[in-house]
């Protein structure tokens, strides 16, 4: 890299181009965050472009944490949140889908799978930008057992829920999706269960006991 060479030729020092391209980055980082309109596209890198480069002066993941003001207002990133929120039949419910599960399959776009997804700095922003315009965010995660995706999102969540289908799991595996949230300080907050056959007979006797005894 051109840094690089200056650097080795004894041009300009390390600490002198850090400073620069540090001063560079923040005002891009500011205009861009303003910006109205505009359009943008995505495309596949190639598996070198993830590689860790040898010279790189600007750790620009720290540089943009450290720019980002927390109480301010970013207009085409928001209208874009915005539009792909679905408005749903039930008044006050809106729906933010996750998209379609082709984008995440192997080979299809090696940093779009779940676990990258889960730990991104990009969704905690969507997280905090969504929890100002809504009063309550409920997440669909993906199951506690076997991956760990879920427990990534512990930090950006007030309470965890855990939801169990009615005789589709045994409590063993209960008990140890219980102890992974546990182990991560998660705010437990219980377990749901869904889908009860409320036909069956031993829920309809212990209901029947319950409210007549």
């Amino acid at each position: 890299k051109l840094g690089h060479s200056l650097i080795s030729m004894g041009l300009l020092k390390e600490d002198t181009l850090k400073s620069i391209l540090s001063a560079h980055m923040f005002e891009g980082l500011r205009v861009a965050r303003q910006m109205k309109t505009g359009r943008f596209l995505f495309k596949e890198k190639l598996k070198a472009d993830y590689l860790k480069p040898s010279f790189n002066p600007v750790n620009f993941n720290e540089l943009y944490k450290q720019s980002i003001v927390v109480d301010e207002e970013y207009p085409f990133i928001q209208k874009n949140i915005n539009s792909c929120v679905i408005d749903t039949n039930i008044k006050n419910l809106h729906l933010l889908p996750s998209g379609s599960l082709n984008n995440l399959l192997p080979g299809k776009n090696p940093v779009a799978n779940p676990f990258d997804i889960a730990e991104s700095d990009g969704l905690a922003f969507l997280i905090n930008n969504l929890k100002k315009r809504f009063d309550f965010l409920i997440i669909d995660s993906p199951p506690v057992l076997p991956i760990n995706d879920t427990l990534h999102l512990v930090e950006q969540s007030d309470g965890i829920a855990l939801i169990v289908k009615s005789g589709y799991i045994n409590r063993i595996n209960i008990k140890k999706a219980v102890v992974q949230l546990r182990s991560v300080k998660a705010d437990f907050v219980g377990v749901i269960l869904n889908q009860v056959d409320m036909k069956k007979e031993r829920y309809y006797n212990y209901y029947h006991e319950y409210y007549t005894g």
